[in-house]
């Protein structure tokens, strides 16, 4: 004949405790350490992307695009950097010789095009909203524009 056996409790040990501890202790910790190593590989990697752009060993833009990505567009330097471009684009743009302001044209509508690819880009990610229908044009007379 066999033995009724007595019900098993669930006991969490003081080893599961500790582990559980552990745990959220790591995870604070990296949540606080993780942005602030980020920011200085970040910063690491636009240096040599710098470095990269003069000398031929490195390669440069590769560098600065991982830089920038750890770092994030929205960091005040970037953005303050990326506005005087803008606008060093655009003084270039209306120099008065002629070849020089061709030049800067060019390189004006290429910062257009750049911007507005990263702007799409960034709107097809998994983590954004799926992007918006087209605004359809309508004539005086309500009718759709083909």
């Amino acid at each position: 004949m066999v033995e009724p056996r007595a019900p098993t409790m669930l006991y969490c040990g003081m080893s599961e405790r500790r582990s559980s501890v552990y745990a959220r202790t790591v995870l604070s910790l990296r949540r606080l350490v993780w942005p602030v190593v980020r920011q200085v590989l970040g910063w690491l990697f636009i240096i040599l992307g710098v470095l990269g752009l003069v000398l031929p060993v490195l390669q440069g833009v590769l560098f600065l695009v991982i830089g920038v990505a750890l770092v994030g567009r929205r960091n005040w330097l970037i953005r303050r950097s990326a506005v005087a471009i803008k606008r060093g684009l655009r003084r270039w743009a209306h120099a008065r010789q002629p070849l020089i302001a061709r030049a800067g044209q060019v390189a004006l509508r290429a910062q257009h095009e750049c911007s507005r690819q990263s702007r799409r880009l960034a709107a097809r990610t998994w983590f954004s909203a799926p992007p918006a229908e087209p605004h359809r044009r309508y004539s005086y007379r309500g009718e759709p524009n083909e």
